[in-house]
């Protein structure tokens, strides 16, 4: 239960929450069950955008990805790392772009300290296992959880927690848990924008930049064309 309540963001993102004006837990239901309505109407037009930073630490393991889309022009970028201590970090990137009626898939593989770089043509774009459908769907199921907690199931896992709005589409939330667990999220625009957790083996790190996606290619000279497996 920890992990879906705690779901929560950076104590930078403290920041961002001036001007918000403090709010009932039942408020800040009501306002998660009214972003929900938003998200999953039919008249919803999802951004076409998205720029995402993501940094998980658990115990002597340390992951990131930053994942940027730009579906208007086709444009894909993705770089996960995972990093053990004492060990070189394994890095994977992959680029995907259009060009003329093709697409060219680019990858860059580093592993103990070597890194292979190739790409090739395809006539569709790359299929990332994450795409901005993903994290809507992410958010999704985040104000579903939320907004089915009852407030004795809240306050059996809180010690603390202070909700805000900033009006429409807007929620924030920070919260302390029984077990020293501290957690942060925001809402804005009906859209996720911040979410960590810290507790007392895992931190996870969350940013959101919705409409924005400044996405480069690759040097593809510095790359090995290959036939597409």
């Amino acid at each position: 239960m920890k992990s879906k309540i705690l779901i929560i963001a950076s104590t930078a993102a403290l920041l961002a929450s001036c001007g918000a004006q403090e709010i009932s837990f039942e408020s800040f239901k009501n306002v998660s069950q009214e972003i929900l309505n938003v998200i999953t109407s039919d008249d919803f037009k999802a951004p076409t955008k998205l720029t995402a930073n993501i940094s998980i630490t658990d115990d002597d393991q340390k992951g990131t990805i930053k994942f940027i889309a730009d579906d208007d022009n086709n444009n894909l970028y993705v770089y996960e790392s995972v990093e053990k201590k004492n060990e070189d970090p394994i890095v994977y990137e992959v680029w995907s772009y259009a060009e003329g009626t093709n697409y060219i898939i680019a990858t860059a593989v580093s592993e103990k300290g070597k890194t292979s770089k190739y790409y090739y043509t395809s006539p569709r774009p790359y299929n990332a296992e994450n795409s901005i459908s993903s994290y809507l769907e992410f958010e999704e199921d985040f104000l579903a959880t939320m907004v089915e907690i009852e407030t004795e199931e809240f306050y059996d896992e809180i010690e603390r927690a202070t909700f805000k709005s900033k009006g429409k589409g807007s929620i924030i939330c920070e919260a302390k848990g029984k077990n020293g667990e501290y957690g942060y999220f925001e809402f804005s625009n009906n859209l996720i924008v911040t979410n960590n957790i810290k507790g007392e083996n895992r931190e996870e790190s969350m940013a959101f930049k919705w409409g924005e996606a400044n996405f480069k290619k690759p040097n593809l000279k510095d790359f090995e064309k290959v036939d597409r497996e």
